[in-house]
């Protein structure tokens, strides 16, 4: 039986009163949001009843009947922010749904509820607080949590502003009282740095000791309490590292949990076996799921066959309003993302272009993301953005912040570096290949509301923490399906709005000549049902494929193929030797499986791999055969083992490592060894890029693409070299050339012993130095620059132990030290030490 407060629900709903005067509030919203100072409305008796309906639909149990009252609440308040029964309702409403920051920030102290409503918001308030912090969670925050402290395996999904990495950052310090290991799955290393500092000012705030936080594999700690923050690549290297195997992993927080059905990565297949992995040998592990706006969270259940809970929540904790602005056809609609509903309306006078768009919106509002596809493409657009805004006669910022910050990135990076000059407009541009405590200065500058328009690539897909007032989207690429596109543009457009400081937020969709949004429409009116598919499944029960890779009768094979076979033939190698066979054979029947394990033992006998050292075969399913056996090969070598850290025998031993893995292309191994060698020196990156620079004789440039001769006096140039620089250091040292070096120490000192086989060189070129008190502060959290900083220049308020590892910091000393403007000033703030 419908109880009576959705039924009254269901009426208001289907009336032609609350349609009309719905529909009345949309068209308001869209004209004063284009054109705010020509529009002066004037709250009216239909406002009035809006709030009153909004009143009923926030009592719904029915998330679309609350995200309804939400969205009355926050447009009214936009369009009259001062009207006091729109404050009443917003503070009742607010209270209502557990926003309690939100309360306080958008309704006035004055303003009171009734007796029964203010005692059941203090209680809630005082249920849903944070131990040891001034925040409580929200009413869905505060679900999720009890859910995953009381299932063993628990998959959750919900938009970006519902705040999921908060939740789970919580939950895992309050799991700390019951477990002593808890590892944390990231996709990209560019949030691993984000998690860590977070941590380690959570459990400082928190009053939380003795926990050893790490992003590395060396840095875990036997016999302590342990949160580990990684990478599938690097739990995978935990897992079968030798020195760990007594460890046991009590919880596992796989974080943008949907990447294990993207079809278009490399890297799923890796988070798909990591899991599997940690299922079979940890006995009580506790799997939590984490996801963005998908429907059907328990779809990764079915991926490792267990039983557990899931919840989908599709409310979001802030309204938001999404338009699609094609200024070339002058065509303008607002879609509410609520009911669904469209409406077309015109702009009086249009815009001039897109930049004309961004900054007639932007300007009016303190925060202003703009995606844009590609790296390339989003710093070309940050300049000739800035370009716009000096045409407008806009003048370079005074802001003291953003001259100090834009003086230290000049410094740190380059002369003619093209972001600090964007910073004195209070512009910024933001992608994965920048080095990591650039990356996270910017997003300081952008969160106190001192950059006020961002340029960004995909990163923000993939977990980075910035919301933000307004959302300006170019069109990008399409996903390999429907679902792959709603899920992209709404993981994006979920950056839009903070409860904590706004009701709203804004999505703009900027089309152009070619492109007019085509998936737009169907992605909105399917927001609601995007799911995504299992995709280990099929590749297991397409054989074929597999046997034709180990049988070698097709010359080529797609990448998940090749990677899935090489899992295989891991699974086969222990099979040979202990007689287990492991989950990807147990998915085939015992025909099919019996020819694989035939095809697979003449595959490995043709690579001369039958006496490869299994675990470390197995680890590094990465690399395929052919690669596996060559670098066999050149182990069994002892001659082609690293045994000093001189020049000349470092270069040598990176020519060797390049022929077998193909970092590099053959004719820049040269170059390549010399940034290398730089970076392992523990060289600036200034100086990295000045030696770029200096010697540089070709550049990439992007229109028309292709190689010309450099000229070290073209500004352009210089950034193109500069980005090229970074994006080696970033992509080819630290994530290709650190996992290859890993692989190859691991097989000489599986051939050699741990004492023959010389120097590992991957933990070096991870850290980007050879001085182990340098590793241990970038352990702790701080950047790479500023560990070189602090052992320069404030060696005396840091105690390191017999084994160089930090054992304690004189903080007050250390802060009265060091320059207000300085490197060090913001990492210690953000570290909360």
């Amino acid at each position: 039986m419908i109880s009576l407060i959705e039924y009254l629900c269901d009426r208001i709903k289907s009336s032609y009163e609350f349609n009309n005067y719905y529909h009345g509030l949309l068209e308001q919203l869209a004209y004063s949001f284009f054109e705010k100072n020509r529009h002066d409305f004037v709250f009216t008796a239909q406002h009035e009843r809006l709030l009153h309906f909004s009143q009923f639909l926030s009592n719904s149990s029915t998330e679309s009947n609350r995200a309804i009252a939400l969205k009355v609440i926050s447009g009214i308040n936009e369009l009259f922010p001062h009207n006091n029964y729109t404050k009443a309702i917003t503070k009742s409403i607010l209270t209502n749904f557990g926003l309690f920051s939100a309360v306080t920030s958008f309704t006035d102290p004055s303003v009171s509820l009734s007796t029964s409503s203010t005692l059941i918001g203090d209680i809630r308030r005082a249920t849903q607080a944070i131990p040891n912090s001034e925040y409580s969670f929200t009413n869905r925050q505060y679900d999720i949590y009890n859910e995953i402290l009381n299932n063993r395996f628990f998959s959750f999904s919900g938009p970006t502003s519902l705040g999921k990495s908060f939740v789970i950052k919580n939950c895992a310090i309050d799991l700390l009282n019951k477990f002593d290991v808890i590892v944390f799955i990231l996709p990209t290393k560019a949030l691993l740095e984000e998690y860590l500092v977070d941590f380690r000012a959570m459990l400082n705030k928190r009053g939380v000791d003795n926990v050893n936080i790490t992003k590395s594999v060396s840095g875990v700690k036997p016999g302590e309490k342990n949160l580990m923050i990684f990478t599938q690549e690097r739990y995978n290297n935990f897992l079968y590292e030798s020195d760990y195997l007594d460890i046991n992993v009590d919880v596992l927080f796989i974080d943008e949990a949907h990447k294990l059905a993207d079809k278009s990565s490399k890297r799923s297949l890796t988070l798909y076996k990591v899991i599997s992995a940690s299922l079979e040998k940890y006995s009580g592990l506790k799997l939590i799921f984490s996801s963005p706006v998908i429907s059907n969270p328990d779809i990764f259940f079915k991926y490792f066959n267990v039983n557990g809970k899931s919840l989908s929540i599709a409310e979001s904790p802030v309204a938001q309003s999404l338009f699609f602005a094609n200024i070339y056809s002058k065509e303008y609609k607002y879609f509410d993302t609520v009911t669904k509903k469209v409406i077309d309306f015109d702009i009086f006078g249009g815009f001039e272009s897109d930049f004309d768009l961004i900054f007639k919106i932007g300007s009016q509002h303190d925060s202003n993301l703009v995606y844009v596809s590609s790296k390339s493409q989003c710093v070309n657009k940050a300049l000739e953005f800035s370009s716009f805004l000096i045409s407008k006669g806009i003048v370079a910022e005074e802001d003291e912040e953003l001259l100090t910050e834009s003086k230290l990135i000049s410094e740190c990076i380059h002369k003619d570096f093209s972001l600090p000059h964007l910073l004195k407009y209070g512009i910024a541009y933001h992608h994965g290949n920048l080095p990591a405590f650039i990356r996270k200065r910017i997003e300081s500058l952008y969160s106190s509301k001192k950059i006020k328009y961002i340029f960004c690539t995909s990163t923000l897909l993939e977990g980075v923490n910035l919301p933000t007032k307004n959302v300006f989207i170019y069109p990008f690429g399409k996903a390999s399906n429907s679902n792959g596109f709603s899920l992209d543009f709404w993981n994006l457009a979920g950056r839009a709005g903070r409860y904590k400081s706004e009701l709203t937020g804004n999505i703009i969709c900027i089309g152009n000549e070619t492109n007019s949004w085509g998936e737009f429409e169907s992605s909105v009116s399917n927001k609601d049902i995007i799911k995504i598919d299992n995709e280990i499944s099929p590749l297991l029960q397409s054989p074929q494929q597999i046997l034709n890779y180990l049988n070698e009768s097709v010359k080529s094979h797609k990448p998940k193929v090749v990677e899935i076979s090489t899992m295989i033939l891991s699974e086969i190698l222990t099979y040979l030797s202990e007689g287990k066979i492991g989950g990807l054979l147990r998915a085939f029947d015992s025909e099919i499986r019996q020819e694989i394990i035939s095809s697979g033992r003449k595959h490995l006998a043709k690579k001369n791999l039958l006496d490869i050292d299994i675990s470390t075969f197995s680890e590094n399913h990465r690399f395929n055969s052919d690669i596996q056996s060559s670098a066999y090969k050149l182990a069994s070598n002892k001659n082609n083992i690293l045994m000093t850290f001189q020049r000349d025998d470092v270069f040598k031993y990176l020519q060797k490592i390049n022929d077998v893995y193909k970092i590099v292309k053959s004719t820049a191994i040269y170059p390549f060894s010399i940034m290398t060698y730089s970076w392992l020196r523990g060289e600036s990156i200034n100086s990295i890029i000045n030696n770029g620079i200096k010697y540089s004789k070709k550049v990439c440039e992007l229109a028309p693409y292709g190689w010309v001769d450099f000229d070290s006096s073209n500004t352009y140039h210089v950034n193109l070299k500069i980005l090229e620089v970074i994006n080696s250091i970033e992509t080819d040292i630290t994530f290709k050339l650190e996992s290859s070096l890993a692989h190859y120490y691991q097989l000489c000192k599986s051939l050699h012993g741990e004492n023959a086989s010389g120097i590992n060189l991957s933990k070096f070129v991870d850290y980007g130095t050879i001085n182990a008190k340098e590793m241990s502060l970038q352990e702790y959290g701080f950047s790479r620059a500023a560990a070189s900083e602090l052992l320069k220049k404030h060696r005396v308020f840091i105690e390191f132990d017999s084994n160089d590892s930090l054992k304690k910091i004189n903080v007050k000393g250390l802060i009265n030290s060091v320059d207000s403007g300085g490197l060090l000033k913001k990492e210690i703030e953000w570290l909360n030490i």
